[in-house]
């Protein structure tokens, strides 16, 4: 959908949207069934073959870039059947995406949240973007889970926030990614909170600098975890002795 039709539909409501969402995710297994989800990849970029899956796409993206909501909009509970976008929009009074679900990935790339931005316990299916976002109150993401897709091409629950700002509390506790997770030059100038955080692939700290407090208590990361390049304000809280930290 464009954006003009994306609009309309959330401006239904949820049921509306859902619905909507559940016809997109049945015809997805349809196509897949009958052989016809064909894509080819070049330089990274994907290109659906199969005309089937090409419309499937297409009609399936929900967009929102560059929209500025007067309002704080509630996505909560929320199902995207295909890619969500909301490249550079603008939320002044925040918005909720609290248990929404994106099946095949969502850009939060350059968005703007002027209030507290809630996606606790939203489920992020391949990947979840949020480059050079600003949270200028609290983000929430605590249980949030970026997890495998279900069809291919997808990214394995690939999480990343490099060049994102957190002004307020960052609260990721018992969030859990699959896959990577990149903060390179992420900016935590309020405290952020990764207790019980789960993450299973590499995490990817360049640059990374936390004016605030931190704790990491009862977090699951891999031994190969670097913080050298690390800026901490405060001693943080729960660091294990086998990640490698800053002199």
């Amino acid at each position: 959908m464009n954006k003009q039709a994306s609009l309309e539909l959330y401006a239904s409501g949820r049921s509306a949207w859902n619905a909507w969402a559940k016809e997109r995710s049945q015809e997805l297994r349809r196509i897949v069934d009958a052989g016809l989800w064909q894509w080819e990849t070049y330089q990274g970029d994907v290109n659906f073959t199969n005309p089937h899956a090409r419309s499937w796409h297409i009609e399936s993206v929900a967009d929102f870039s560059y929209h500025e909501f007067p309002e704080a909009p509630d996505f909560s509970g929320f199902v995207f059947p295909g890619f969500a976008t909301f490249v550079a929009a603008k939320f002044p009074l925040g918005a909720r995406f609290a248990e929404a679900r994106a099946m095949r990935g969502v850009c939060f790339n350059f968005a703007r949240f002027g209030a507290l931005a809630d996606f606790a316990q939203a489920e992020f299916l391949s990947e979840g973007e949020f480059v050079n976002t600003q949270f200028m109150d609290e983000a929430r993401f605590e249980r949030c889970r970026f997890s495998p897709g279900e069809f291919e091409p997808q990214m394995n629950g690939h999480a990343d926030f490099s060049d994102a700002e957190f002004a307020g509390l960052a609260n990721f506790h018992g969030a859990k990614v699959a896959s990577t997770v990149v903060l390179a030059d992420t900016q935590f100038i309020g405290p952020a909170l990764f207790d019980e955080a789960v993450f299973e692939g590499l995490v990817f700290l360049a640059g990374t600098k936390f004016s605030g407090e931190v704790s990491f208590n009862h977090a699951m990361l891999r031994s190969d975890t670097d913080f050298s390049s690390v800026s901490f304000a405060a001693p943080p809280k729960g660091l294990r002795e086998d990640w490698t930290r800053k002199p």
